[in-house]
This record gives structure tokens, sequence and C-alpha cells, in this order.
């Protein structure tokens, strides 16, 4: 992050803003250039170069630079952090220096980092929103893991290392929620299996197991109601079919 208006306000995060679709990680943020005043909850600092600060993303806060600055920021996920988050949560916005003698691990990284952004074969990439890059992960599990029965919310925000909640806010723009995307997605593949020919001597009952369906009475049911025939209507009907040839 770069900023060079003397006398930014860098963007609040209010209230309002850090309670919805939170994707709740904390910012790690090392200076590496100007100064910079923090604000989070009751705790003010300011941070100059070498110094490292976190920032809780769940709680409104502020950072204010006066003159041009340089910023390298890391976000790591609440999730990763297990009892330790709310210790962390409360030392935010606390400025850690980097300089001590406790910390050369944590700025031997800082500078790994550095270098890596610096190298020569690292060429500029589109900018993607957090939100955008979530879902497309998201989605790419999803579809790699449709055999599994339970495959489900919880399990989907725990393999991502965000909350439920965050989760049900990501798939809000899509209109669906997300067990409904996940079951359309099954009947998808599913359908594609039952009027593939060469599937044919396939039972029924192990199409539905291969693309997680708990029984096969179950399937036959979100069939129905999907597609208004039963599976095996929907496979005689491919089987009337005359070859694209």
């Amino acid at each position: 992050m770069v900023g060079d208006d003397v006398r930014a306000v860098l963007p609040v995060r209010g209230r309002g803003a850090a309670s919805c679709a939170d994707p709740e990680f904390f910012a790690v943020s090392t200076l590496l250039r100007g100064r910079l005043r923090a604000r989070q909850e009751d705790r003010t600092s300011h941070v100059g170069p070498g110094v490292m600060s976190v920032y809780d993303s769940s709680l409104p806060f502020r950072l204010r630079a006066d003159e041009p600055f340089d910023q390298l920021v890391v976000t790591v996920p609440n999730a990763l952090l297990g009892p330790r988050a709310n210790h962390i949560a409360h030392h935010s916005a606390d400025p850690i220096p980097l300089d001590t003698a406790d910390r050369p691990l944590t700025a031997a990284l800082i500078q790994a980092l550095l270098r890596g952004l610096d190298a020569p074969a690292v060429r500029p990439a589109a900018r993607e929103s957090l939100p955008t890059a979530h879902m497309r992960a998201i989605k790419a599990y999803i579809d790699e893991h449709f055999g599994d029965r339970t495959l489900g919310p919880e399990s989907i925000a725990r393999s991502q290392f965000i909350s439920t909640r965050y989760l049900h806010a990501l798939f809000e723009p899509e209109g669906v929620t997300v067990s409904r995307w996940v079951r359309t997605r099954r009947l998808e593949r599913a359908r594609h299996d039952l009027q593939d020919p060469a599937l044919a001597a396939v039972p029924i009952s192990a199409i539905a197991a291969r693309w997680g369906f708990a029984s096969p009475s179950r399937f036959s049911h979100a069939v129905r109601a999907e597609l208004g025939c039963s599976p095996s209507e929907l496979r005689a009907g491919a089987a009337r079919r005359p070859p694209p040839w």
C-alpha cells in the first residue's frame, strides 16, 4: 500500500462496514516509509518505519498519514489463530518494533517478502477484490468435493478459514444460498451422468452416491423437484433420443 497525499486519512472501517460481510481477518501492517497514526477502539499509536502493527477487520479502525508512506500489509484469517485471536485483538493498533533482539525471524520474513515483490519475475497482476478471490476459491472447492456427503456451509467455511456468517454473506449477491448452490451443481453433474449413454449400465444409486446424495430416495426426490421427472425417466428420455450423427 502506498500513500502520497499529505495529511491523507485512509478509509475508515466503521462499525456497520465491519459487521457486514466481514471476512474476519487480521491485517498485519509493516510501515516501510513515512509515519502513520493508527487507532482502533481506545488504542492510539504513532508508527514509523520498521514498526509492525495489527488491525482487527471486525472492529472499526482509522489510519492517518501526514506524509507520503509505503506500507506492506499481509492478511491472516482469524480462524488460523484459534484461541490466540482474542488476545491479539486486545492489542490491535499497538506498535510492534521489529529491530529488537527477540524478533529477528519476523524481520527476516518481512525482508524476504519485499525482495520477492521486487523480483523481476514478479509481474503486476490485475487487482481482484477479497470477496471475489474468496468466491473463486470456494466454488473451486465445492466442485472438487461434490462426492463428500458432509459438504455444507460449515465444512466449506472451515476449509477456507472463514466464518459461516461471512460465507453466507458472500453468496447473497448470487441470489442463492450456499446449500442451494451445492445442490444445484450436484444435480447438474448427476443429470449429465444419467443422460450419458456410456453410463447407461451404471446403477442410479451409484450416480447418486458419486455426487454426494445421502440416499437414492433423496436423490430421486431432488431430481423430481428440480426437473419434474424421476432419475429413471430422465435416463429413459435420453436413451430415446436419436444419436447426434
